[in-house]
């Protein structure tokens, strides 16, 4: 029976043969055809001519034959284009082309593409006719095509599939509806304005806005959340009355208000009784430990104390044990630190871990307060070490799972591999990837 028989009928008379597009087009594609014909004829078995050199004269049949021989030569292919001709003896030279009656069917060659487009409602450029086709306007032409052209036929399919596949049951829990948001996809910066609207609306969450990116969920789960606008609420909650305001406890008074005036600090630790309540800073430690190494800081201008505080940060004595915690990711480690022989009342805290090496320095001195800043090596210390050290500094590196069963994975790659560079750059890694410890 009909009903259980799919078929798809298009535009037709009575609803249910439909009519064939060829057989009411035939005139058009007929004519495309013709004009096919017509232009192959026209350039493989007419006569054309290129031009004609008229002589006053009568020439022999050997005399045309080397003044056309002759001007071939001089004036033919690409070397004779727009050179400079010479005629003797009273001659002249008509170039012909095509006559314009005979070049109108280009025209009409033209337009039968946009003839045969407009019988199956295609926008021309889907047939490559990109005459009115800009780089401004494809992406229009583009949402057009799928919103008048495809998606009128996606509905018959969806209809037809519902009423003809579906049993009146299955179509509680069934149905048919075609995903065409792959075609409707604009350009990445038009993607992700829209994901961001979505997401700051609260209608689509992260995870959503990954899957279309063909992209894995997050490993926290905290893409499945949605995002609400503060300034958002519920219209019905503009009928419920106002809710009372409760009564805000009371802040009592701290016991005593007046500490700063009641507090007993002391200037050292050994000065510390139950009665102290505080402990005194020390100026030079004001500024934090590593500024306080500066020598005579709390006496020296901002620029030197500035300048200083960089040096030490840039070149310290030893790390303890936590290479991969720290904060500071760019610094030069000394290889022969030494524990300090001349110490201020600073480096007294200073003194468990070497911080630096020990050097003779000759001060020369100016009128005034102002030193010379240079120091002076000779060749000799620095063979033996001095200032030596090595630099530190960690990489991160995350491996992905991506849709399709694609991962990340770091190791050393096989030489036939896509990026793959010379051996020698991988000969400090191990079998697994990671440079030696």
């Amino acid at each position: 029976p009909s009903e259980k028989m799919f078929h798809l009928a298009g535009l037709g008379f009575d609803g249910r043969v439909g009519y064939s597009v060829i057989s009411k087009a035939s005139e058009s594609f007929s004519l495309g055809l013709a004009m096919e014909e017509f232009g192959s004829r026209y350039f493989g078995q007419g006569t054309h001519l290129g031009g004609l050199i008229k002589h006053p004269g009568r020439l022999s049949p050997e005399a045309k034959d080397n003044l056309k021989s002759s001007f071939d030569n001089v004036y033919k292919g690409l070397t004779g284009s727009h050179v400079m001709g010479v005629l003797e003896e009273g001659m002249s030279y008509e170039a012909f082309g095509i006559p314009p009656n005979d070049s109108q069917f280009l025209e009409s060659r033209v337009f039968q593409v946009t003839e045969v487009a407009r019988w199956f409602n295609l926008p021309p450029h889907k047939i490559k006719d990109l005459t009115r086709s800009t780089f401004s306007n494809i992406e229009s032409s583009q949402i057009e095509f799928v919103t008048d052209s495809v998606r009128p036929w996606l509905v018959r399919w969806e209809q037809v599939i519902g009423w003809k596949l579906l049993s009146i049951i299955e179509r509680r829990n069934i149905f048919a509806e075609y995903i065409i948001e792959g075609l409707l996809r604009g350009d990445i910066k038009t993607r992700f304005e829209a994901y961001a609207i979505a997401r700051a609306n609260g209608f689509m969450n992260a995870d959503q806005v990954r899957a279309k990116e063909n992209m894995n969920p997050t490993e926290d789960g905290s893409g499945k959340i949605y995002n609400i606008p503060l300034n958002w609420t519920n219209a019905a909650n503009l009928l419920l009355p106002p809710e009372e305001p409760e009564d805000e406890p009371f802040d009592e008074p701290d016991e005593d208000d007046e500490e700063e005036e009641n507090a007993l600090v002391a200037l050292y630790e050994e000065e510390l009784t139950p009665e102290h309540t505080h402990l005194e800073i020390d100026e030079t430690d004001v500024f934090g430990v590593i500024s306080s190494i500066t020598p005579y800081g709390n006496h020296n201008s901002t620029s030197k104390l500035i300048k200083g505080t960089k040096s030490y940060k840039q070149a310290l004595g030893l790390y303890s044990a936590n290479y991969l915690s720290r904060l500071d990711t760019d610094v030069s480690i000394l290889q022969y630190p030494q524990k300090p022989i001349v110490r201020s009342f600073v480096y007294d805290t200073l003194n468990t871990y070497p911080a630096g090496q020990n050097l003779v320095v000759a001060i020369m001195t100016y009128e005034g307060y102002n030193m010379e800043d240079a120091l002076v090596f000779n060749k000799g210390s620095l063979e033996r070490g001095v200032g030596r050290s090595f630099y530190f500094r960690p990489y991160f590196a995350i491996e992905m799972n991506y849709a399709g069963g694609l991962k990340d994975e770091i190791m050393i790659p096989e030489k036939d591999a896509s990026g793959y560079k010379t051996e020698s750059s991988y000969r400090f890694l191990e079998a697994d990837g990671l440079v030696y410890p």
